[in-house]
């Protein structure tokens, strides 16, 4: 650890040179021993102390090959912890597969980094189902007088000459050692066999209870240093058989032991679909001679059928009691029909008495009807009388009040009332560019300004609508605005934009003039053209029963970020957003809309449209 020195054996100078690695391995690892004599190779698996099998076969495929000892461990994750608290060094900075010949090192094979033995090479042919450098490591021992077909390089570091005898070493390491090791590892270890095999039959619940077995395993055996979690894993148990009944088939091969732990399916519940297994242990007791495991499958085989005895008599008891449930919803069903045929007659005859009443409360509705109509009628013709009334008291009201020359005289009033506006913006500016200290005059001036917009206003108005709207009157804000957008370009003669209206709903009334409601609306599109608006659009809603939301929205270039911190400031007497303004407009349309009972609020630029966001809003 940091700060602490660290003492291990193999430190020493002086003293015994020993193989200390072996000694760990063999307690904490998983390993195999392969060894090959001219005639016989004897194999044997052991997983932390626990014998798992041992099998000897002869040697006809590999005759050059008389005196090779083969160790291969591989490490879970409590073995490696434990090999570099001991060693000093991760395993995976310790090297893989070393070898020896006559008790000399080859190089490269073993080193970090090298892959000599084909393993990393392998591993990428598929996930967890091969072994590579950083899961193994070992040793090939070589005992040979035959310089010519294992000799070295003559590099040194180079490895072996590819000779006859050179492949016969790789392909014993591959076939004996490399993939027994890896069938165990990978099948019984790590759950991928049965996984993979489906031991527990098709389908998604099959499925599921493979991918239970399998990550019970991997948590139980990834720290373990015994093989209790293996042998107690049915899953993994079932790999085991197969491991074993493939060797027992193989006439080639004689089964010296193997740990009768993992062949133990008394206590397991096996379903129909994995009966297949009983066979496979009998098939490896003859094999085996194996009496006692005979005894074994004999008392399996036989609780198997007292389950399928239950099993059936379980499913003969469901069948009469569904046949049960069958007969009672039968005698239900007739029950049902007979009911149903006495409510049929019942219906049809409420509705022969339906059709009596009908057609009595049809001739009543005939007669109602024909009393109506007349009323009705009636009613027209008053209705009408009275509006020949009211246009005979309008035609002479306005003869009275207007002479034959109205069109002509409102002309002059539009064009001498622009006149007036435009004469009073000028001063206005000329004011303001000579800097001279005249606010109450300019406040006057823009009074003025506004009064004659409101006469320009109502002569605007007269032409389209009744006299009555430029009067002082209850307003319903949502009806006025609609009215509003669908004369805007009949009595402005402004540059027009396009102005829509959005009627989120809800009715509120204010008591005021529409022709002032007209020219702050005026103003606050006139600012949005002087800004390069195409569009405008206007938002009414009803917040609640005291509040209403007038919400103003443009396209144009919107209002300088000057006012993004303090947005009230827009309104303030002589403040403008644009060279040659006046800085009046939205100061006067506040204050009317105080006067009504209103505000008006700058929300800010890009919200409705990509312009400016006007808010004004009205409470009771």
């Amino acid at each position: 650890t940091y700060g602490k020195s660290l003492y291990i054996e193999r430190y020493r100078i002086n003293g015994i040179v020993k193989n200390s690695i072996l000694e760990i391995l063999n307690i904490k690892t998983t390993q195999i021993n392969v060894e090959i004599t001219n005639d016989l190779i004897s194999t044997k698996i052991i997983d932390r102390e626990s014998p798992i099998y041992h099998i000897r076969e002869k040697n006809e495929d590999f005759r050059l090959l008389d005196n090779v000892k083969i160790d291969l461990y591989y490490l879970n994750q409590s073995a490696k912890v434990n090999f570099t608290r001991k060693m000093g060094v991760r395993v995976v900075n310790f090297g893989s597969v070393f070898l020896f010949k006559n008790g000399f090192r080859v190089q490269p094979f073993g080193e970090v980094g090298d892959d000599s033995w084909s393993l990393d090479y392998r591993a990428q042919q598929g996930y967890n189902r091969f072994l590579g450098t950083r899961d193994i490591l070992g040793k090939v021992e070589v005992i040979t007088d035959d310089v010519e077909q294992f000799k070295e390089v003559s590099s040194r570091d180079g490895g072996l000459v590819e000779t006859i005898g050179y492949h016969q070493l790789m392909n014993i390491f591959k076939e004996k050692a490399l993939i027994r090791l890896e069938r165990y590892v990978v099948g019984v270890l790590w759950g991928e066999g049965f996984k993979r095999r489906k031991y527990f039959g098709e389908g998604e619940k099959a499925k599921e209870i493979a991918e239970e077995y399998r990550e019970h395993l991997k948590q139980e055996d990834k720290f373990a240093e015994n093989t209790l979690a293996v042998q107690s894993n049915l899953g993994s148990k079932l790999d085991f058989i197969q491991i074993v009944k493939s060797l027992a088939t193989n006439k080639n091969i004689e089964i010296v032991d193997y740990n009768r732990n993992f062949v133990n399916l008394i206590n397991e519940k096996l379903e129909e679909h994995q009966t297949k297994f009983i066979q496979d242990l009998a098939t490896i007791a003859d094999r085996t001679n194996d009496k006692e495991l005979k005894k074994k499958i004999e008392t399996v085989e036989k609780g198997y059928r007292e389950l399928q005895l239950e099993k059936e008599a379980a499913e003969r008891k469901i069948e009469a009691e569904q046949l049960k449930r069958l007969e009672a919803e039968k005698k239900a069903r007739q029950e049902e029909i007979i009911r149903e045929k006495a409510e049929e007659r019942e219906r049809f005859e409420a509705e022969k008495r339906r059709a009596a009443e009908l057609e009595v409360l049809k001739k009543e509705k005939e007669r109602a009807e024909a009393e109506l109509a007349k009323l009705k009628a009636e009613k027209e013709v008053e209705v009408k009388v009275e509006e020949l009334k009211t246009e005979q008291l309008k035609t002479e009201f306005y003869r009275k009040q207007v002479s034959k020359d109205t069109d002509a005289l409102i002309h002059h009033i539009k064009n001498d009332t622009s006149t007036i506006i435009s004469s009073v913006e000028n001063i206005l500016v000329s004011l303001g560019k000579n800097k001279i200290d005249k606010d109450e005059l300019i406040k006057d001036l823009s009074y003025l300004k506004f009064h004659a917009e409101k006469c320009f206003k109502a002569a605007s108005m007269i032409t389209h609508v009744d006299l009555a709207e430029s009067d002082t009157q209850l307003i319903n804000l949502a009806a006025f605005l609609q009215g509003y957008v669908k004369n805007y370009r009949k009595i402005t003669s402004k540059k027009a934009a396009r102005i829509s209206h959005i009627d989120l709903g809800g009715t509120f009334k204010v008591l005021s003039s529409k022709t002032e409601l007209a020219i702050i609306i005026d103003n606050l599109i006139d600012n949005a053209i002087k800004w390069n608006a195409s569009q405008v659009q206007i938002t009414s809603q009803l917040i609640n029963q005291s509040r209403f939301s007038i919400k103003i929205s443009d396209d144009g270039e919107g209002v300088s970020q000057k006012y993004s911190d303090d947005k009230n400031k827009i309104f303030n007497f002589k403040e403008t957003n644009r060279e040659g303004g006046s800085g009046l407009g939205l100061y006067l349309v506040k204050q009317k809309l105080e006067d009504m009972g209103a505000e008006i609020k700058y929300i800010g630029n890009g919200l409705d449209l990509k312009g400016a966001l006007f808010e004004i809003t009205f409470e009771r």
